[in-house]
């Protein structure tokens, strides 16, 4: 016989990558099962936060279940944005769970070739 499971409905973690590119800071949060509508994305005093909710499938008699590993619940993740880092102009996409945040550089900040006279 199989042990009896629990869904875990804690708080869980969504993995996150955040790279620098020349024109933007780029974060990355893989969200499988979530919809644009579960997520939020908020900036305040440039702090980014992606916060949302996986919410347990209650369609499926949580008594059948053999093994249930994945979490869900509510997550939140803040990222401290760079002080050059331009918060006027951050886009974000979702496509197949994946998010992404764009957060430009400011104009300042950029590199740029310097012409000698």
């Amino acid at each position: 016989d199989w042990p009896q499971v629990q869904p875990r409905l804690e708080r869980w973690t969504p993995a996150v990558d955040v790279h620098e590119e020349e024109e933007a800071y780029v974060i990355t949060a893989d969200l499988p099962g979530l919809k644009k509508e579960d997520v939020q994305i908020t900036l305040e005093d440039h702090t980014l936060t992606v916060s949302g909710e996986r919410t347990f499938d209650g369609s499926v008699d949580k008594d059948s279940y053999k093994s249930l590993e994945r979490g869900y619940g509510k997550f939140s993740r803040s990222f401290s944005l760079p002080r050059h880092a331009d918060s006027t102009k951050v886009e974000a996409q979702f496509t197949d769970g994946v998010l992404t945040v764009r957060v430009p550089k400011s104009e300042a900040t950029k590199s740029r070739k310097i012409e000698i006279s």
